[in-house]
């Protein structure tokens, strides 16, 4: 995919890619449907997860909201200010969750190519 790309998964999350690492964020529609969060689980620095693994436990108002990786890799960077202060979600639109190296970049084009067909129904 060459230069950074936002891609758009189907469980709320964006994926900021460019270079070896994965940026993984939820979406301001995924805030939303969530509501007020009350807590935020992340997984481990140094954990890794295949696609489709439990990655984010969002507790809220509205109820608990266990969400998919997006993608299989190893999580090298978790923002932990979120987990601390889970209130800041609701507060900005460019809530990253982890950083993460891919295991197979395949999948990533994979996942483009998805969403890219997906669009144009």
């Amino acid at each position: 995919m060459g230069t950074e790309t936002l891609i758009y998964s189907k469980e709320f999350f964006w994926l900021r890619t460019g270079g070896k690492r994965i940026i993984v964020g939820i979406t301001p529609r995924g805030v939303r449907a969530a509501g007020d969060v009350i807590t935020l689980e992340l997984p481990a620095r140094g954990a890794f997860l295949r696609a489709g693994d439990e990655f984010v436990t969002i507790r809220s108002a509205q109820g608990v909201f266990s969400l998919s990786s997006p993608l299989s890799g190893q999580v090298v960077e978790v923002n932990w200010e979120l987990a601390k202060l889970p209130e800041l979600l609701s507060s900005s639109c460019d809530s990253w969750l982890a950083i993460f190296i891919p295991q197979d970049p395949q999948e990533l084009n994979e996942l483009f190519e998805e969403r890219k067909s997906e669009a144009t129904k």
